[in-house]
């Protein structure tokens, strides 16, 4: 390259092909894209998470001649502790109608996982503007979550502007009745993947029960 911000922005975002024959080489950075014969996929690996999604298709009229991926979603905790969700579904109950926020935060030298509430700037039955939790040097926010009171559990415009981080976004609605409605989806810097198909890979239950 002929312009170093080129090269810098290059080794921000690395792109690589799919082996054919051999397997991925280790990924150096946080984030790169992979060129593979079934498409474009965006590889991230943090402290707390491995993932391989797809996010963009290539024709198969096109013979590239690279090896196959598929997506994959790997949490270093494992799953999300349905009793963190839990409590998170009790502290919306005490600020309904008023919408609520919580952070769940890992911390890589120890594994562990806990919640810690967000501090409200404005919040009102319709939104919320919140101040995310203090974090240790070796914490990270892992899973961003919101309440939407009795209303139902959606991602708004707002909250895809917002959703601008590698992250679980989880919003809760509906939050006074026996099953709470719950939406997830993990945000990488923008682009949105929903796992509500894929529950079980998130929070090991396919669905949190009496919460």
């Amino acid at each position: 390259m002929t312009d170093l911000r080129d090269a810098a922005l290059l080794a921000a975002c690395p792109v690589i092909a799919m082996p054919k024959y051999g397997p991925l080489p280790p990924l150096a950075s946080s984030l790169r894209l992979v060129i593979a014969a079934n498409g474009l996929f965006v590889q991230v690996r943090l402290p707390w998470i491995d993932c391989i999604e797809s996010c963009g298709a290539i024709d198969a009229g096109l013979p590239l001649p690279y090896g196959s991926l598929a997506p994959r979603l790997r949490l270093a905790f494992g799953v999300i502790p349905s009793e963190l969700l839990r409590q998170f579904v009790a502290q919306s109950r005490r600020t309904v109608p008023t919408e609520t926020a919580a952070a769940i935060i890992y911390c890589a030298r120890t594994g562990a996982l806990r919640l810690a509430s967000c501090t409200p700037l404005t919040a009102d039955s319709t939104h919320i503007a919140y101040r995310l939790p203090p974090l240790a040097a070796t914490e990270q926010i892992v899973v961003d979550l919101h309440s939407h009171g009795d209303a139902p559990a959606f991602f708004s415009p707002q909250d895809d502007a917002d959703d601008r981080a590698i992250k679980i976004c989880g919003v809760f609605g509906r939050v006074r009745s026996r099953h709470p409605e719950a939406r997830f989806r993990l945000s990488i810097n923008g682009m949105f993947v929903d796992l509500c198909d894929r529950w079980d890979e998130v929070i090991g239950l396919a669905r949190m029960e009496g919460v």
